[in-house]
């Protein structure tokens, strides 16, 4: 049931994630930014090392 939400969630944001990614790529620059997370891996409080990365088109 929760995969089917995120699955639901994804669809309903992919025309704005395309919106995004059309405008960064018509920018005149792109930022990018590297950011680690923690992911929690089971209830047993187990973790690992996850990477985000962001981008961002600066000025046109």
């Amino acid at each position: 049931m929760l995969c089917e939400s995120a699955v639901r969630c994804a669809e309903l944001l992919a025309p704005i994630a395309e919106q995004i990614k059309k405008d960064a790529l018509a920018s005149g620059v792109i930022q990018t930014d590297d950011t680690p997370v923690t992911i929690q891996e089971d209830s047993r409080n187990n973790s690992r090392l996850g990477r985000m990365w962001v981008y961002c088109g600066l000025g046109r």
